[in-house]
């Protein structure tokens, strides 16, 4: 108290003898989160999870990502980047009519057909087909808004003895998208998220797509895919608690070719195909 009363007499002391020299102090702190939406999965050495991208929309006309990286998708259920997958295996197929039962040859569950699958003796009848599985990669989101997903098939390689047949093919391949199950934590990899979340669409896990759309319809074109209309953080938690997980898929499907048949041969072909994340 006793300090208290002298600093009061200083100031007061101050203030009369020198009112020329007294002047305003403003601060003008700003409260004002922009909209926000964190995409994480791989990064191009394959290391997960990784957030790559930081997406915001603060004021502009255009939603900005604050990372130039690239990320890459993971094999569903996994933390293996697909970049790791390139190359190094073939495109997984389905034992389908076997009276053993019909089974998937991705047994090592890394996305390809590699020489690390184990298959067990099948019965063989009649029906017995190789047909083509589907492979599915996924990413994940948090966001504190509404987020749209645009797709575009920017690269195509093919082995020159099927340049012909590419953009066939890519018509022969569906892109489908959804949300994984949303409303208790999951776990891939032994990595826990989901807990906090709900789905970035009002009408639940499976609104708001625009698939399935072949890949055909996407070469060279940028496509919305998804559009949501809110955020995917319900409740106080970490950017992990508060991720969705989208599944993107790629049936074979069509007319002429409904799967894979062996009479198609051995196919060398890979597409890119981007995924943007935005905040409309």
């Amino acid at each position: 108290m006793f300090l208290e009363k002298i600093l009061r007499s200083a100031l007061f002391v101050v203030a009369a003898s020198h009112a020329s020299a007294f002047a305003d102090v403003q601060d003008n702190p700003l409260f004002d989160v922009d909209q926000m939406v964190i995409v994480w999965s791989a990064d191009a050495t394959g290391a997960a999870p990784i957030v790559a991208d930081f997406v915001i929309r603060g004021g502009g006309p255009e939603s900005v990502d604050l990372i130039a990286e690239d990320a890459f998708t993971v094999v569903t259920g996994s933390l293996v980047s697909t970049n790791n997958n390139a190359g190094t295996g073939g495109f997984p197929l389905a034992i389908t009519g076997s009276p053993s039962g019909d089974f998937d040859t991705d047994t090592n569950g890394n996305g390809v057909l590699d020489a690390g699958d184990a298959l067990s003796p099948f019965q063989l009848d009649g029906d017995i087909s190789v047909n083509a599985s589907t492979p599915r990669t996924s990413f994940y989101v948090a966001s504190n808004t509404a987020f749209s997903i645009s797709a575009e098939v920017v690269d195509v390689e093919v082995d020159p003895v099927f340049t012909g047949f590419s953009n066939a093919f890519l018509g022969f391949v569906d892109v489908l998208m959804e949300v994984a199950p949303v409303g208790a934590e999951r776990t891939d990899g032994g990595f826990g998220y989901g807990a906090s979340a709900q789905p970035p669409h009002s009408g639940g896990e499976q609104q708001g797509f625009s698939t399935p759309i072949d890949l055909l319809d996407l070469l060279n074109t940028p496509t919305t895919v998804f559009a949501g209309n809110q955020r995917t953080a319900a409740n106080v938690g970490s950017i992990a608690d508060q991720s969705v997980r989208f599944d993107v898929s790629y049936p074979l499907v069509g007319a002429t070719v409904a799967g894979y048949d062996m009479s198609l041969g051995v196919l060398d072909f890979g597409v890119t195909v981007e995924y943007t994340v935005f905040i409309p």
